[in-house]
């Protein structure tokens, strides 16, 4: 009998070992495929400096406004010309006369 329980003590520790290598191996394989995820990860950013549009080469001129009523004004000026024309105007108003230049961002 003493003999049969010694058998099953060492089937036993040969199990916890197998048990032990199975999950060493288990966690290997994982960490190097989560390293293979974050490197394609990395892979298909683009680390590229935003787009920016280059200054304009001329500005709009003729700038007039006329007052139609107490809350309404019409506005004209002649485009921009060059080759670089901006992609837009920026109209500011307010009540005190004193502005601060916007910033593009």
């Amino acid at each position: 009998m003493s003999r049969f329980k010694s058998h099953m003590k060492v089937g036993a520790m040969q199990q916890s070992t197998l048990l032990k290598n199975q999950i060493k191996l288990f966690l290997f394989i994982f960490g190097a495929i989560c390293l293979l995820i974050a490197q394609l990860i990395l892979q298909s950013r683009v680390w590229a400096a935003p787009l920016v549009d280059p200054q304009p080469s001329g500005h709009p001129n003729g700038f007039t406004t006329t007052v139609d009523s107490s809350s309404q004004l019409t506005t004209t000026w002649v485009d921009a010309v060059g080759a670089n024309l901006p992609s837009g105007y920026i109209l500011l108003c307010n009540t005190t006369g004193v502005f601060v230049d916007p910033v593009d961002g």
